[in-house]
């Protein structure tokens, strides 16, 4: 027989039942503050059944990463939870020994699913890499923009798949799954995507039906938020249970309802705040665990008088868990024997009288495991001791420890009678006597009909069924649940349930269909999937089986399902073993899963009729990843990335790289003539004429004060360039409205921006450089008219900068320079607007020009930005120097070329500035 894992419900058989055995039905409690209804009750109880009979629980822990989490848990309280959930399991593979083994995962989803750390065993160095990945990357994914529910379910069956493939023996496999938001893959919520999105994972064989079918269990738990601030409904809640249960308030359904017979029931628990998300994750242990819900308290509260909770453990309960959440700077508590033995709760393994106490202690949150040897607890009041300086919230959960065995020895022949025995046992193995217990009940199941069991004086029960020949099953499943009150306190015990399949033989005349139940390769986008069926014949003598029409289902998204047989009817000669392939395919790919019978006719020696058996029919549906589509999806994602990141940057320098002018900015222009040695003002202002370049009369305010991203005064515009180029720094630059060259000391070392003298650079605010405004036709000359402009900021005054720019002005050492390029600029300009000519014109100009030259020999137009060594450009300033005094002109960033090279600079003359101007 093989152990399953799995609720059994009803299905039509004719039974001949024996007599009655059935005691009191106890109600499965409610787990407090997690919102546990009847019906997840029953879901962890198939869970707790699977782990009793499993060789390793497999359970995955996929944690939601949508942006809701920065308002629904901001301090990463999910931290703790799954620091909780995993301090749980390990608890639980400490308590199973040897006979189980635990392995965990972490994933995150929003719109895809993503592992973070792989399967491994819970303990030890594993256990703590999942704990060390939630510490430091579950508080930085809180940024997903969606919340698919569709990702984190398929991704996590196909994850438990895969690694089920690779262990030996039985598993049992369980998501907990932790959401904190409502389905949306639109951005709304409630957009066409979204409802396609629900149709999906509710719909008769979708994707929730294909992880119930895969013997998936989901644990959903919720963390939404009350209150006007949460986007979240109550049917959007329920519609969450609805996924993990069926069913939900409101009539809400999804999938199979009731859950289908083969399938894997979950539960729906609910934390109202994220500080209650570790206290949630350490009661779900429990119930995984097989544990019942029992008293919940506050301490100090009526209940908990002075931080003090007495609470009965009766006899035969094998042992309980209590969860404690404290106040930040409480002591630990303490736990107080019927004996009077005491034990700090602060992390240690301790013997207490016949029961051993194992504490884990984390971030204020304290779980104290206690459990009993031989049959179970003598009986007595426990006395939990929490600090009365702060508050204490108290969990209590009781473990019956027992087992129970369901067993058919001679097997189970159609149309003969079979006898079915019941056990149930401590965990030391002894039997449980009914007579120590307030109630005690025991039922049966055969393919979800009751059937009547009879007691038997050595605590055992038994049932003898008669599966008719006409039923056509391949295998009959049987289910045995016990339930329990303590005496003389009610405690709730229960329910601990056992299911088994088991073959049904025909009669020895037929051959044997060795395959109970034919589970399909996985059907991978609309590729054919192929299994086989395997025959043994009689050794009576050949016989023949035939595939009928088969009946299956699939996602309706699916379109039409087909299932063949290659061979139609094979012929099975006495003794041997033979077999015949099968094929699923469907019409369009999908998620989900395929389900349905493909009817086997049997033809006996020597019998009266033929036999039909259906055959069960599973398989599950993937669609195949378009590697294209994906890869095009992410990198239509990246490029959205970095055009948020380029716009935020382009607002950023439009806002913050501007002119500072403020209500004091001033500006003086005055006449000058440039020569090599430096200025001189053509209409001085003292009466004795002395060459005095400024004062503070000169200066007047600037037209418009305020901060600016280009603005207008005494003939020059000044502007940026640079904004749309993330990588380059933003770069002031002037012009003169009437065409004329421009040219600056700019700090890099450049004149101008451009050969032509058409701007100059600009250090926003600008006023630190002088600006000079020479017309193209006086730069030939010995002495060149120009018109000096310069910025002063004159909240105390102007006379002060007044007479530091003209200083300043007398002791720069850069004049030569400056004068070279003026005269450059006037002959690139005149170059430029030069008709074309015969090559013989072009010759006598090659001449003029060569005599034009001598009128800048120290630099040529071609090297006014590179390494030319006229003047004092190239020099570093020395001591006493104006601060004016450019720097070397190898380092400007703007050598080899004028500013159109840059591909996010203007890309013509009338756009210098970049803003449209």
């Amino acid at each position: 027989m093989v152990a399953r894992t799995r609720r059994i419900v009803a299905a039509a058989l004719g039974l001949v039942i024996g007599t009655t055995a059935s005691l009191v039905t106890v109600v499965p409690a409610v787990a407090a503050g997690g919102d546990l209804s009847d019906a997840g009750a029953d879901g962890f109880a198939d869970v707790s059944s699977c782990v009793a009979s499993a060789d390793t629980l497999l359970a995955s822990i996929v944690v939601d990463e949508s942006g809701s989490l920065q308002e629904t848990d901001p301090g990463a309280a999910r931290v703790g939870a799954v620091e909780t959930a995993v301090d749980s399991l390990s608890g639980l593979q400490g308590d199973a020994g040897d006979g189980l083994t635990v392995e965990t995962s972490l994933a995150v989803f929003g719109s895809t699913y993503e592992e973070l750390v792989g399967w491994g065993s819970v303990d030890g160095a594993h256990g703590e890499l999942l704990v060390t990945a939630a510490q430091n990357q579950l508080p930085e994914r809180d940024t997903a923009n969606l919340t698919d529910y569709r990702a984190a379910l398929t991704g996590a069956q196909q994850s438990l798949d895969a690694r089920a493939e690779d262990l030996d023996g039985t598993t049992c496999k369980t998501v907990l799954w932790f959401t904190d938001g409502r389905l949306d893959v639109d951005g709304t919520g409630e957009g066409a995507a979204t409802e396609s999105a629900r149709e999906d994972l509710c719909t008769a064989n979708g994707v929730v039906d294909g992880v119930r079918g895969d013997d998936v269990s989901i644990i959903a738990l919720a963390l939404f938020i009350e209150g006007d601030s949460s986007t979240v409904t109550e049917a959007d809640r329920e519609f969450l249970r609805a996924i993990a249960e069926g069913t939900g308030g409101g009539g809400v359904e999804c999938g199979h309802v009731p859950i289908a017979a083969e399938d894997s029931a979950g539960a729906y628990l609910r934390a109202d705040q994220p500080d209650g998300l570790r206290r949630l994750f350490a009661g779900a242990g429990a119930l995984i665990d097989g544990a019942t819900p029992g008293q919940s308290a506050l301490c100090p509260e009526e209940a908990c008088t002075d931080g003090t909770l007495d609470f009965a453990v009766d006899e035969g309960i094998g042992g309980f868990r209590a969860v404690v959440q404290l106040d930040e700077g409480t002591d630990a508590p303490t736990l107080i024997s019927p004996d009077g033995d005491t034990v700090t709760l602060n992390g240690e393994t301790v013997k207490v009288d016949d029961a051993t106490v194992v504490t884990t202690s984390r971030d204020g949150l304290v779980t104290a495991d206690v459990t009993f040897s031989g049959g179970g607890s003598p009986g007595g009041t426990w006395r939990l001791v929490a600090d009365p300086a702060g508050q204490s919230a108290i969990d209590l959960y009781y473990f019956w420890r027992a087992t129970l065995g369901v067993d058919a020895a001679d097997g189970i022949v159609l149309g003969e009678p079979s006898q079915i025995e019941v056990s149930t046992s401590h965990a030391d193995g002894s039997s449980i006597d009914p007579e120590t217990l307030g109630s005690y009940d025991v039922t049966l199941t055969m393919d979800g009909e009751p059937v009547d069991l009879s007691s038997n004086d050595d605590g055992t029960f038994t049932a003898e069924v008669t599966v008719p020949a006409s039923s056509g099953v391949t295998e009959v499943d049987l289910t045995a649940t016990a339930t329990a009150l303590s005496a003389p306190s009610g405690i709730a015990l229960g329910p601990v349930v056992s299911s088994t399949s088991v073959p049904a033989a025909l009669p020895p005349s037929y051959a044997t269909m060795e395959t109970r139940r034919l589970d399909l390769p996985d059907v991978v986008g609309d590729e054919p999937s192929t299994g086989t069926v395997t025959f043994t014949g009689s050794e009576d003598g050949d016989t023949e089986a035939c595939f009928g029409t088969a009946d299956v289902s699939g996602p309706e998204s699916a379109g039409a399902v087909t299932l063949t047989s290659a061979d139609g009817c094979v012929e099975i000669p006495a003794g041997e073993t033979v077999t015949s392939d099968v094929e699923v395919s469907t019409r369009l790919p999908a998620d989900g899963r395929i389900t349905g019978t493909i009817p086997v006719t049997l033809t006996g020696v020597g019998a009266d009729e033929d036999l039909t058996v259906d055959l069960p029919v599973n398989a599950t549906m993937t669609r195949p990843v378009d590697e294209v589509e994906r890869w095009g999806l992410v990198l239509g994602l990246m490029l959205l990335a970095l055009l948020i990141a380029w716009v935020v940057s382009w607002l950023t320098r439009m806002l913050v790289e501007r002119y500072a002018l403020g209500d004091t900015m001033n500006v003086a222009a005055v006449p000058v003539v440039l020569t090599p040695g430096g200025l001189r003002r053509t209409e001085p202002r003292d009466e004795a004429g002395e060459p005095s370049l400024l004062s503070d009369l000169d200066f007047g305010p600037v037209a418009e004060r305020r901060n600016q991203g280009s603005f207008d005064t005494r003939g020059l515009t000044f502007g940026r360039q640079g904004l749309w180029n993330p990588f380059a720094e933003v770069q002031g630059v002037v012009r003169s409205d009437d065409g004329a060259i421009v040219v600056t000391n700019d700090t890099a070392g450049l004149r101008v921006m451009d050969d032509k003298g058409r701007s100059a650079p600009v250090d926003i605010p600008g006023t630190r450089q002088f600006f000079l405004v020479v017309s193209p036709a006086d730069a030939a000359e010995d002495e060149i008219a120009a018109r000096l402009v310069v910025l002063a900021d004159g909240k105390n005054g102007l006379t002060t900068p007044a007479s530091r720019w003209s200083d300043d002005l007398a002791a720069y050492e850069g004049w030569d320079s400056v004068v070279d390029t003026v005269r450059a600029a006037a002959v690139a300009r005149q170059a430029a607007e030069r008709p074309p000519k015969e090559p013989k014109e072009r010759r006598d100009r090659g001449a003029a020009t060569s005599a034009g030259a001598d009128t800048a020999p120290s630099r040529s137009a071609d090297d006014l930005f590179g390494t030319g060594s006229a003047g004092s450009t190239g020099s570093t300033p020395t001591a006493g120097r104006s601060p004016f005094d450019p720097a070397s002109p190898d380092s400007s960033p703007f050598d080899g070329g004028p500013p159109s090279s840059d591909p996010f600079g203007p890309s013509s003359d009338d756009d210098l500035f970049g803003d449209g101007r």
